[in-house]
Protein backbone atom coordinates (compact mmCIF):
# COMPACT_ATOMS: atom_id res chain seq x y z
CA UNK A 1 0.00 0.00 0.00
CA UNK A 2 1.62 3.23 -1.20
CA UNK A 3 1.17 6.37 0.91
CA UNK A 4 2.44 9.87 0.10
CA UNK A 5 3.41 12.21 2.96
CA UNK A 6 3.97 15.96 2.84
CA UNK A 7 5.50 18.57 5.10
CA UNK A 8 5.64 22.33 4.70
CA UNK A 9 8.99 23.43 3.29
CA UNK A 10 9.06 26.41 5.68
CA UNK A 11 8.53 24.13 8.69
CA UNK A 12 4.98 25.18 9.56
CA UNK A 13 2.91 22.45 11.18
CA UNK A 14 0.00 21.22 9.08
CA UNK A 15 -2.51 20.84 11.90
CA UNK A 16 -5.83 22.28 12.94
CA UNK A 17 -6.00 24.46 16.04
CA UNK A 18 -8.89 24.08 18.45
CA UNK A 19 -9.90 27.27 20.27
CA UNK A 20 -12.56 28.09 22.91
CA UNK A 21 -16.28 27.54 22.21
CA UNK A 22 -15.58 24.62 19.89
CA UNK A 23 -14.16 26.75 17.09
CA UNK A 24 -11.13 25.61 15.15
CA UNK A 25 -8.65 27.13 12.76
CA UNK A 26 -7.83 25.10 9.67
CA UNK A 27 -4.23 24.16 8.97
CA UNK A 28 -2.10 26.96 7.48
CA UNK A 29 -2.39 27.71 3.78
CA UNK A 30 1.00 26.46 2.63
CA UNK A 31 2.20 26.79 -0.96
CA UNK A 32 5.48 24.85 -1.05
CA UNK A 33 5.93 21.29 0.16
CA UNK A 34 8.46 18.49 0.46
CA UNK A 35 7.03 15.01 -0.11
CA UNK A 36 8.04 11.38 0.12
CA UNK A 37 6.35 8.05 -0.48
CA UNK A 38 6.35 4.86 1.58
CA UNK A 39 5.15 1.41 0.56
CA UNK A 40 3.61 -0.73 3.32
CA UNK A 41 3.28 -4.49 3.27
CA UNK A 42 0.70 -4.59 6.07
CA UNK A 43 -1.82 -2.28 7.70
CA UNK A 44 -0.09 -2.69 11.06
CA UNK A 45 3.20 -1.47 9.55
CA UNK A 46 1.36 1.62 8.29
CA UNK A 47 -0.18 2.13 11.75
CA UNK A 48 3.27 2.18 13.37
CA UNK A 49 4.27 5.13 11.19
CA UNK A 50 1.01 6.98 11.82
CA UNK A 51 1.65 6.76 15.57
CA UNK A 52 5.21 7.98 15.09
CA UNK A 53 4.04 10.91 12.92
CA UNK A 54 1.20 12.07 15.16
CA UNK A 55 3.17 15.04 16.56
CA UNK A 56 5.28 15.83 13.49
CA UNK A 57 2.91 18.23 11.72
CA UNK A 58 2.77 16.25 8.47
CA UNK A 59 -0.16 15.54 6.18
CA UNK A 60 -0.91 13.00 3.44
CA UNK A 61 -1.96 13.09 -0.17
CA UNK A 62 -4.79 10.66 -0.84
CA UNK A 63 -3.12 9.63 -4.11
CA UNK A 64 0.40 10.01 -5.48
CA UNK A 65 2.50 12.68 -7.17
CA UNK A 66 4.24 12.20 -10.49
CA UNK A 67 7.50 12.93 -8.63
CA UNK A 68 8.46 13.77 -5.05
CA UNK A 69 8.16 17.47 -4.25
CA UNK A 70 11.17 19.46 -3.12
CA UNK A 71 10.12 22.92 -2.01
CA UNK A 72 7.44 22.98 -4.70
CA UNK A 73 3.76 23.72 -5.13
CA UNK A 74 1.63 20.61 -5.51
CA UNK A 75 -0.47 22.20 -8.27
CA UNK A 76 -0.83 19.87 -11.29
CA UNK A 77 1.58 17.37 -9.71
CA UNK A 78 -0.99 14.75 -8.68
CA UNK A 79 -1.66 11.61 -10.74
CA UNK A 80 -5.36 12.45 -10.81
CA UNK A 81 -6.63 9.20 -12.35
CA UNK A 82 -4.07 6.89 -10.75
CA UNK A 83 -5.28 3.67 -9.14
CA UNK A 84 -5.70 3.70 -5.36
CA UNK A 85 -5.18 0.77 -3.00
CA UNK A 86 -6.82 2.18 0.13
CA UNK A 87 -10.18 3.55 1.16
CA UNK A 88 -10.75 6.30 3.73
CA UNK A 89 -14.18 6.31 5.36
CA UNK A 90 -14.59 9.84 6.69
CA UNK A 91 -17.65 9.99 8.95
CA UNK A 92 -18.31 13.68 9.60
CA UNK A 93 -20.27 14.97 12.60
CA UNK A 94 -22.43 11.91 13.24
CA UNK A 95 -24.76 11.82 16.24
CA UNK A 96 -23.07 9.70 18.89
CA UNK A 97 -25.02 6.51 19.70
CA UNK A 98 -22.75 5.02 22.36
CA UNK A 99 -22.62 6.17 26.02
CA UNK A 100 -19.95 8.72 26.81
CA UNK A 101 -16.76 7.07 28.12
CA UNK A 102 -14.98 8.07 31.35
CA UNK A 103 -12.22 9.36 29.09
CA UNK A 104 -11.65 9.62 25.35
CA UNK A 105 -9.01 7.06 24.38
CA UNK A 106 -8.16 4.26 21.95
CA UNK A 107 -10.94 2.06 23.35
CA UNK A 108 -13.55 4.71 22.66
CA UNK A 109 -12.22 5.41 19.15
CA UNK A 110 -12.37 1.68 18.39
CA UNK A 111 -15.88 1.37 19.86
CA UNK A 112 -17.22 4.31 17.83
CA UNK A 113 -15.58 3.08 14.63
CA UNK A 114 -16.96 -0.43 15.11
CA UNK A 115 -20.44 0.98 15.79
CA UNK A 116 -20.37 3.06 12.59
CA UNK A 117 -19.19 0.08 10.53
CA UNK A 118 -22.31 -1.88 11.56
CA UNK A 119 -24.19 0.41 9.14
CA UNK A 120 -22.10 -0.79 6.19
CA UNK A 121 -22.05 -4.17 4.39
CA UNK A 122 -20.53 -7.19 6.15
CA UNK A 123 -17.33 -6.95 4.08
CA UNK A 124 -16.46 -3.70 5.88
CA UNK A 125 -17.19 -5.23 9.26
CA UNK A 126 -14.83 -8.15 8.57
CA UNK A 127 -11.90 -6.01 7.41
CA UNK A 128 -8.99 -4.84 9.57
CA UNK A 129 -8.82 -1.06 9.89
CA UNK A 130 -7.09 1.96 11.38
CA UNK A 131 -9.39 4.48 13.08
CA UNK A 132 -8.30 8.06 13.69
CA UNK A 133 -10.26 10.58 15.72
CA UNK A 134 -10.80 13.75 13.70
CA UNK A 135 -9.60 17.06 15.11
CA UNK A 136 -13.02 17.92 16.58
CA UNK A 137 -13.53 14.51 18.24
CA UNK A 138 -14.41 15.01 21.92
CA UNK A 139 -14.96 18.77 21.69
CA UNK A 140 -18.72 18.23 21.29
CA UNK A 141 -19.71 15.04 23.14
CA UNK A 142 -22.96 14.72 21.17
CA UNK A 143 -21.21 14.13 17.84
CA UNK A 144 -18.33 12.08 16.48
CA UNK A 145 -16.10 12.61 13.45
CA UNK A 146 -13.68 9.85 12.57
CA UNK A 147 -11.51 8.47 9.74
CA UNK A 148 -11.47 4.72 9.15
CA UNK A 149 -8.83 3.41 6.73
CA UNK A 150 -8.76 0.01 5.04
CA UNK A 151 -6.53 -1.62 2.44
CA UNK A 152 -8.16 -2.63 -0.83
CA UNK A 153 -7.56 -6.13 -2.12
CA UNK A 154 -7.27 -4.76 -5.66
CA UNK A 155 -6.43 -1.14 -6.63
CA UNK A 156 -9.30 0.80 -8.25
CA UNK A 157 -9.70 4.18 -10.04
CA UNK A 158 -10.87 7.14 -7.91
CA UNK A 159 -14.13 7.28 -9.90
CA UNK A 160 -15.00 3.71 -8.86
CA UNK A 161 -14.19 4.51 -5.23
CA UNK A 162 -16.43 7.60 -5.33
CA UNK A 163 -19.32 5.56 -6.76
CA UNK A 164 -18.95 3.09 -3.89
CA UNK A 165 -18.98 5.88 -1.30
CA UNK A 166 -22.08 7.40 -2.89
CA UNK A 167 -23.83 4.04 -2.88
CA UNK A 168 -22.99 3.51 0.79
CA UNK A 169 -24.46 6.93 1.65
CA UNK A 170 -27.68 6.31 -0.26
CA UNK A 171 -28.54 2.88 1.12
CA UNK A 172 -31.65 2.70 3.28
CA UNK A 173 -31.36 3.03 7.05
CA UNK A 174 -28.83 4.91 9.17
CA UNK A 175 -26.77 6.34 6.30
CA UNK A 176 -29.71 7.69 4.32
CA UNK A 177 -31.33 9.02 7.49
CA UNK A 178 -28.23 11.16 8.07
CA UNK A 179 -28.29 12.86 4.66
CA UNK A 180 -28.47 16.66 4.85
CA UNK A 181 -28.52 19.58 2.43
CA UNK A 182 -25.27 21.35 1.63
CA UNK A 183 -25.03 25.12 2.01
CA UNK A 184 -26.19 25.68 -1.58
CA UNK A 185 -29.41 23.67 -0.91
CA UNK A 186 -29.02 21.83 -4.20
CA UNK A 187 -26.54 19.13 -3.22
CA UNK A 188 -26.53 16.44 -0.61
CA UNK A 189 -24.21 16.58 2.36
CA UNK A 190 -23.22 12.99 2.95
CA UNK A 191 -22.48 11.48 6.37
CA UNK A 192 -19.62 9.62 4.65
CA UNK A 193 -17.48 12.15 2.76
CA UNK A 194 -17.18 11.18 -0.92
CA UNK A 195 -14.41 13.72 -1.61
CA UNK A 196 -11.79 11.45 -0.07
CA UNK A 197 -12.03 9.28 -3.15
CA UNK A 198 -10.14 12.03 -5.02
CA UNK A 199 -6.40 11.54 -5.37
CA UNK A 200 -5.64 15.25 -4.93
CA UNK A 201 -7.19 15.47 -1.45
CA UNK A 202 -5.03 16.13 1.60
CA UNK A 203 -5.51 14.26 4.88
CA UNK A 204 -4.23 15.48 8.22
CA UNK A 205 -1.87 13.05 9.92
CA UNK A 206 -0.90 14.95 13.06
CA UNK A 207 -3.13 15.60 16.05
CA UNK A 208 -4.59 19.11 16.49
CA UNK A 209 -3.19 21.79 18.77
CA UNK A 210 -5.38 23.14 21.59
CA UNK A 211 -5.29 26.84 22.43
CA UNK A 212 -7.17 27.98 25.51
CA UNK A 213 -8.98 24.64 25.84
CA UNK A 214 -8.04 21.22 27.19
CA UNK A 215 -7.23 18.27 24.95
CA UNK A 216 -10.08 15.74 25.50
CA UNK A 217 -7.58 12.88 24.97
CA UNK A 218 -5.00 12.05 27.68
CA UNK A 219 -2.29 11.56 25.02
CA UNK A 220 -2.15 12.27 21.30
CA UNK A 221 -1.56 8.59 20.53
CA UNK A 222 -4.93 7.79 22.15
CA UNK A 223 -6.54 9.33 19.05
CA UNK A 224 -5.54 6.43 16.79
CA UNK A 225 -6.04 2.67 16.96
CA UNK A 226 -5.34 -0.38 14.80
CA UNK A 227 -8.06 -3.05 14.87
CA UNK A 228 -7.38 -6.50 13.47
CA UNK A 229 -10.29 -8.33 11.90
CA UNK A 230 -10.50 -11.63 9.97
CA UNK A 231 -9.75 -9.98 6.59
CA UNK A 232 -6.53 -8.02 6.03
CA UNK A 233 -7.97 -6.32 2.91
CA UNK A 234 -11.45 -5.26 1.79
CA UNK A 235 -13.18 -7.85 -0.38
CA UNK A 236 -13.47 -6.82 -4.05
CA UNK A 237 -17.13 -7.86 -4.10
CA UNK A 238 -18.14 -4.47 -2.62
CA UNK A 239 -17.52 -3.01 -6.09
CA UNK A 240 -19.48 -5.65 -8.03
CA UNK A 241 -22.94 -4.09 -7.84
CA UNK A 242 -22.00 -0.49 -8.71
CA UNK A 243 -24.34 0.96 -11.32
CA UNK A 244 -23.65 4.62 -12.10
CA UNK A 245 -27.14 5.34 -13.50
CA UNK A 246 -28.89 3.67 -10.58
CA UNK A 247 -26.73 5.54 -8.07
CA UNK A 248 -27.48 8.84 -9.85
CA UNK A 249 -31.23 8.12 -9.68
CA UNK A 250 -30.97 7.22 -6.00
CA UNK A 251 -29.18 10.52 -5.40
CA UNK A 252 -31.84 12.54 -7.22
CA UNK A 253 -34.61 10.84 -5.25
CA UNK A 254 -32.79 11.39 -1.96
CA UNK A 255 -32.21 15.07 -2.81
CA UNK A 256 -35.93 15.58 -3.43
CA UNK A 257 -36.74 13.87 -0.12
CA UNK A 258 -34.29 15.98 1.88
CA UNK A 259 -35.38 19.24 0.19
CA UNK A 260 -39.03 18.39 0.95
CA UNK A 261 -38.10 17.68 4.57
CA UNK A 262 -36.59 21.19 4.69
CA UNK A 263 -39.67 22.83 3.16
CA UNK A 264 -38.18 23.27 -0.32
CA UNK A 265 -39.69 22.30 -3.67
CA UNK A 266 -38.14 19.59 -5.81
CA UNK A 267 -35.25 20.84 -7.94
CA UNK A 268 -32.43 19.01 -9.70
CA UNK A 269 -29.01 20.70 -9.84
CA UNK A 270 -27.46 21.56 -13.22
CA UNK A 271 -23.69 21.49 -13.48
CA UNK A 272 -21.01 22.11 -16.05
CA UNK A 273 -17.46 20.72 -15.83
CA UNK A 274 -14.50 23.09 -15.65
CA UNK A 275 -10.80 22.34 -15.28
CA UNK A 276 -9.25 24.14 -12.28
CA UNK A 277 -5.68 23.41 -11.25
CA UNK A 278 -5.57 20.42 -13.56
CA UNK A 279 -8.71 18.87 -12.05
CA UNK A 280 -12.21 18.59 -13.51
CA UNK A 281 -14.61 20.38 -11.16
CA UNK A 282 -18.41 20.41 -11.53
CA UNK A 283 -19.71 24.00 -11.33
CA UNK A 284 -23.30 24.45 -10.13
CA UNK A 285 -25.17 26.68 -12.62
CA UNK A 286 -28.64 26.92 -11.05
CA UNK A 287 -27.84 27.58 -7.39
CA UNK A 288 -30.40 29.07 -5.03
CA UNK A 289 -29.95 32.74 -4.13
CA UNK A 290 -27.53 33.18 -1.23
CA UNK A 291 -25.07 35.59 0.35
CA UNK A 292 -21.31 35.06 0.32
CA UNK A 293 -19.33 36.77 3.06
CA UNK A 294 -15.53 37.10 2.93
CA UNK A 295 -14.17 36.75 6.47
CA UNK A 296 -10.38 36.57 5.96
CA UNK A 297 -7.65 37.19 3.38
CA UNK A 298 -4.26 35.55 3.84
CA UNK A 299 -1.63 36.10 1.16
CA UNK A 300 -3.01 34.41 -1.98
CA UNK A 301 -6.05 32.85 -0.26
CA UNK A 302 -9.50 34.31 0.32
CA UNK A 303 -11.77 32.65 2.91
CA UNK A 304 -15.52 33.02 2.53
CA UNK A 305 -18.79 31.62 3.93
Amino acid sequence: MKVTYLKATDGRRLVKRITPKGKYVTYPQVKNFDSWQKDYATLNEYYQDLEAYIDKGYCQLKGQFHNDLNGESREKKTIVDGLTDRIVLDFDKIKRRLPLPPTFDKKDVEAVASDLLTNLPQEFQRCSFIARASSSYGTDPEYVSIHIEMRLNTPVPPKTLKLLLKQLNLQQGFMRDNLELSNNWLCLKYPLDICLADNARLLLVSAPEFQGVSNPFPTQKDRIVYVQRPDETLDDCVFNSLDENKIRQLGETALKEVRKKNGLRAKIPRTTPKFIGGESIDILTNAEKMNIEIYAVHDEWVHAD
